[in-house]
C-alpha cells in the first residue's frame, strides 16, 4: 500500500469518527442553511378608497373679469390702484383721444362730402344730365361712410373702460404712458355684483386628471387659519393640458363660509377622486430598488423569490402604491430580509 492510499484511509476514518460524535449533525445542518436567507412577508390587501392627490393653489373671487380697452392707444391715466374698490359706472383708464377723435371727425367729414356730391348728382339726374348709375353709386358710398362712422364713435367709447357693477381691483396691469393693444388686459377685478363664492385653481399631472370627475371632494387649509379644515368640490376640468406645465387645470368652488376670505390666500389641499382603481399599499420595507419612476419587489415563489419591477402611482414616507394590475389578486411580498435574499436563491420563511 502506496502513502497516498494510506493517508486517503486515515481521513475517511477520521471523519467516521467525527461524525459519531454527539452534535456533529446539526453542526452539519446549521453549515448548510447558511447560504439560505430568512425573509418574512406580508400579504397585500385591495384597497378601493380614495387617494389623495396633494396641491396648491390660490384662493380667488368666482366672479372675476379682465378690463382692457377695446382699440389700441396710449394710456392717458390710470384712476385706480390695486385693493381699491370702484362703483358701478366709475371711470378706471382711459386713453389719450387725439388719434382717436381725428379718426371720427375724419369720418364724420367723409359723410358730409358724400351727402353734398349726392345731392348734386340727384339734381342733374332730375335735369337728365347724370345717370342712375352714379346716383346708386353715391348711395352706396354714402352708406358705407355712415357705417365707418358709426365704429369710429363706438370706438371713441371704449377708450374709456367703465366700471359695469361695483368691484375691487385685484391687479394693475397697465400705467401711464403705456401703449396699450387692443384687448391686452389692464386691470384684473373681482365683481360684487355677481356670486361670491370663491374658488382655487390647481394643476395635476394625467394619471390624476383621469380618475377626476365634476363634484369630487377636497379638503383645505390656510397658514392663516392653521386649526381650520375648509371643504371645496371640483366645478371645473381643462379638456387639454397646459403647453407650459404638461399640468391639467382644475377650478374647485369652496363651500359658503362666514370666515373672512381674502383674494391671493394660499391653500394647501388634498382632492379626493372618485374614480380610484384597486390598489395596494405596499411597506417600505419591500422596497429592494427603485427610482422615481419604476419600484423592484420581490415575490415568494417556489422557495425562493421572484423579482416584479412596478410604477408607483404615489409614495409616503411608509408605504408606496401599486395598482392591482402591477401585481394581481392577493400577492405577498417579501419585507424583512429582502435584501438578503436573489431571484434563484433558497429562502425560508419565518412568519409562515
Amino acid at each position: 500500500m502506496n502513502t497516498y492510499k494510506l493517508f486517503v484511509m486515515s481521513l475517511l476514518v477520521v471523519l467516521m469518527a467525527q461524525s459519531c460524535k454527539p452534535g456533529y449533525q446539526e453542526k452539519l445542518a446549521a453549515v448548510n442553511t447558511e447560504t439560505v436567507a430568512k425573509v418574512e412577508v406580508v400579504n397585500l390587501q385591495p384597497k378601493t378608497e380614495p387617494i389623495p392627490v396633494y396641491a396648491s393653489g390660490v384662493l380667488a373671487s368666482k366672479a372675476q373679469a379682465l378690463l382692457s380697452f377695446k382699440i389700441g392707444g396710449v394710456i392717458q391715466e390710470i384712476l385706480v390702484d390695486e385693493g381699491q374698490s370702484f362703483r358701478k359706472g366709475d371711470a378706471l383708464a382711459r386713453l389719450e383721444l387725439n388719434e382717436i377723435s381725428a379718426r371720427v371727425k375724419q369720418a364724420q367729414e367723409g359723410v358730409d362730402k358724400l351727402n353734398r356730391d349726392l345731392g348734386r348728382v340727384e339734381r342733374l339726374y332730375a335735369d337728365s344730365v347724370a345717370t342712375l348709375e352714379q346716383v346708386q353709386d353715391l348711395k352706396t358710398a354714402l352708406s358705407v361712410a355712415e357705417q365707418d362712422l358709426t365704429v369710429a364713435k363706438y370706438n371713441q367709447q371704449y377708450a374709456v373702460i367703465v366700471a359695469k357693477e361695483n368691484g375691487k381691483v385685484l391687479r394693475r396691469m397697465g400705467e401711464r404712458g403705456e401703449l396699450a393693444s387692443p384687448g391686452k388686459p389692464i386691470f384684473q377685478v373681482s365683481l360684487n355684483g355677481r356670486s361670491k363664492s370663491h374658488i382655487i385653481k390647481i394643476g395635476i399631472a394625467d394619471r390624476d386628471v383621469v380618475k377626476t370627475q365634476l363634484g369630487d371632494s377636497a379638503t383645505l387649509s390656510f397658514d392663516v387659519y392653521p386649526d381650520r379644515i375648509f371643504k371645496a368640490s371640483v366645478s371645473e376640468i381643462a379638456e387639454s393640458a397646459n403647453p407650459r406645465t404638461g399640468t391639467f387645470e382644475v377650478e374647485l368652488t369652496l363651500e359658503a363660509t362666514r370666515v373672512m376670505l381674502k383674494d391671493g390666500f394660499v391653500a394647501k389641499l388634498k382632492l379626493y377622486p372618485s374614480r380610484q382603481e384597486t390598489y395596494y399599499q405596499v411597506p417600505m420595507a419591500a422596497l429592494v430598488e427603485g427610482d422615481e419612476n419604476e419600484a423592484v419587489v420581490y415575490l415568494p415563489s417556489d422557495r425562493s423569490v421572484k423579482a416584479v419591477a412596478v410604477k408607483p402611482t404615489s409614495i409616503t414616507d411608509e408605504f408606496f402604491i401599486v395598482t392591482e394590475r402591477e401585481l394581481g389578486e392577493n400577492p405577498s411580498v417579501v419585507t424583512s430580509g429582502a435584501s438578503y435574499a436573489e431571484p434563484g436563491e433558497p429562502i425560508e420563511i419565518l412568519n409562515r
